[in-house]
């Protein structure tokens, strides 16, 4: 499945099993988050909702840092949030991430960002977001892990002895 549109950027950070039912997502769904670039310049948390089986994309929020009522300076650039982790609990959704919103004007360049979205993914600044996705038609193409001789135990023997310095040496 590729997700995102074609003049955005959206990268994902963290994503994990929802382990029971919540109104907005069913056991076993999977919730992602990371950020996304939004169309005023910066970049919004997000938490995408996806079925497990099929990966497809059906519920989705984005994050803005700033609250409604909140008027940024004309001079602040744009504030990148950033969802890094995610915890899916039995009343909502937390992420945890970064953000660059300046909420008490003391010039500081990020600060800690929680989120805590109810059981249906919202918060005060959430909105719906549903991007573009495509199935993509690729064979699953089965890895068989290999250890290299580089891996593999050694039989190196070490010893250690006193070479008038402080510090132990190393020989073999």
């Amino acid at each position: 499945m590729a997700v995102g549109a074609l003049d955005r950027e959206e990268t994902a950070f963290d994503l994990q099993n929802v382990p029971f039912d919540l109104p907005i997502a069913g056991a076993d769904s999977l919730a992602v988050t990371g950020r996304a670039t939004v169309s005023a310049g910066g970049t919004d948390a997000f938490l995408l909702l996806a079925y497990g089986t099929t990966l497809m994309p059906f519920a989705g929020r984005l994050f803005d840092g700033y609250p409604p009522a909140y008027d940024p300076p004309a001079n602040e650039p744009p504030a990148d949030e950033v969802g890094r982790s995610l915890a899916v609990l039995p009343k909502g959704i937390l992420i945890a991430g970064r953000t660059t919103a300046d909420f008490e004007g003391v010039g500081d360049p990020a600060d800690l960002y929680l989120i805590g979205a109810d059981g249906n993914g919202h918060t005060d600044c959430s909105e719906d977001w549903s991007p573009p996705h495509q199935q993509l038609d690729a064979e699953p193409i089965r890895v068989h892990p290999y250890a290299y001789p580089v891996l593999q135990e050694a039989g190196a023997i070490v010893y250690y002895r006193s070479r008038d310095t402080h510090h132990l040496v190393c020989e073999r």
